[in-house]
């Protein structure tokens, strides 16, 4: 997916932990103040062989980069951005619920990195939106429509087992309550078409090495800023 991007280099160089690498970001200018923006954000990533070790490790420094800009805590001003974790393979592993809120970055950085290779050629989605459907209600920390809510898939290879067409009426729980989904398509061997199909074509973006993924970051903050639904394929 092309964009025209505006060439600013966002000032977001947060550090990376755990042999993570570090990335400059470059993207899109972010029209909102990330740091007193809310957001809820279910993030499922990949953790298959068709990811691999190396591209795993530039996902979770790509999300490490993208969570600094905003406010984290347990509450009040600073509880801007709730997270939870999905990775699945040929089954989905939760990490923390929105409920969970943070009390630093460093604790979410601990989140992201507690995401694990798992091997496995399977991809199922259905077990990764299954498993995130604890966070669709207000008592697992889902706030109201006032706050904006983003799902992140990042995939490196076609979804199997037949999962994507098991997963569609699990996808629309989540858009039922206002999320917008977002596809991350990671390598050579991501399935693009298959993407734009599940979350809508115009919520797609392909990086298939470690400067492309720069600018996801900076796509992301932006998207964060003006979650757009596009309507998917089927």
């Amino acid at each position: 997916m092309k964009l025209s991007l505006a060439g600013v280099v966002l000032a977001v160089l947060a550090t990376a932990t755990n042999a993570q690498l570090p990335l400059n970001i470059t993207g899109c200018t972010v029209p909102c103040n990330l740091g007193t923006t809310a957001a809820d954000v279910l993030i499922f990533i990949d953790s298959s062989n068709g990811m691999g070790q190396a591209n795993l490790d530039l996902v979770k420094s790509a999300l490490i980069q993208w969570q600094s800009p905003y406010g984290v805590g347990p509450s009040g001003q600073s509880d801007q951005l709730r997270v939870a974790i999905i990775d699945y393979a040929v089954y989905a592993t939760a990490h923390g619920l929105l409920v969970e809120n943070h009390n630093d970055h460093a604790e979410l950085v601990n989140l992201i990195n507690d995401v694990k290779f798992r091997g496995y050629d399977n991809r199922n989605i259905y077990y990764a939106l299954l498993e995130g459907l604890g966070n669709l209600n207000t008592n697992a920390g889902m706030r109201g429509p006032e706050v904006p809510k983003i799902g992140i898939i990042f995939s490196a290879a076609a979804f199997t087992d037949g999962s994507t067409a098991s997963a569609q009426s699990i996808y629309k729980s989540y858009t039922n309550v206002g999320f917008v989904f977002y596809g991350i398509g990671i390598g050579r061997n991501a399935n693009i078409a298959e993407l734009s199909d599940f979350v809508g074509q115009n919520n797609v973006f392909q990086a298939i090495n470690a400067e492309q993924l720069q600018y996801v970051v900076g796509w992301l903050l932006n998207k964060s800023c003006n979650p757009s639904p596009t309507s998917p394929a089927w």
